[in-house]
C-alpha cells in the first residue's frame, strides 16, 4: 500500500461512515450481531485468519463467499452487496 493509501486508512475512520470499506462494514455488522470472527469463520468453512483478512480489507471477498456471508448474517445478497 502506498503512502496515500495508508493515510486514508488512518484518517477515514475519523469521519464516521464516510469512506468505510467493505471490511469495516463487515466488522460493524458482525459486532452488531454479537458474533466472533471464529464463529463466522467456522460457518464459512474458512480459517479464522482468512475471515480476519476480509475485515482488515487485506483480502477480496469472492462472489461465492458473499452469498455465504449473507446466509450467516441472515440478510439478503442484495444487502451484503450494498456493504
Amino acid at each position: 500500500m502506498n503512502l496515500f493509501g495508508k493515510l486514508l486508512v488512518i484518517l477515514l475512520p475519523k469521519f464516521g461512515n464516510i469512506g468505510m470499506r467493505f471490511g469495516d462494514k463487515l466488522k460493524e455488522l458482525r459486532l452488531s450481531k454479537k458474533i466472533t470472527q471464529r464463529q463466522i469463520a467456522a460457518e464459512l468453512s474458512v480459517a479464522p485468519s482468512i475471515y480476519n483478512r476480509f475485515e482488515k480489507n487485506e483480502r477480496r471477498v469472492k462472489r461465492e463467499m458473499l452469498s455465504k456471508l449473507a446466509s450467516v448474517f441472515a440478510i439478503s445478497e442484495d444487502e451484503i452487496n450494498k456493504l
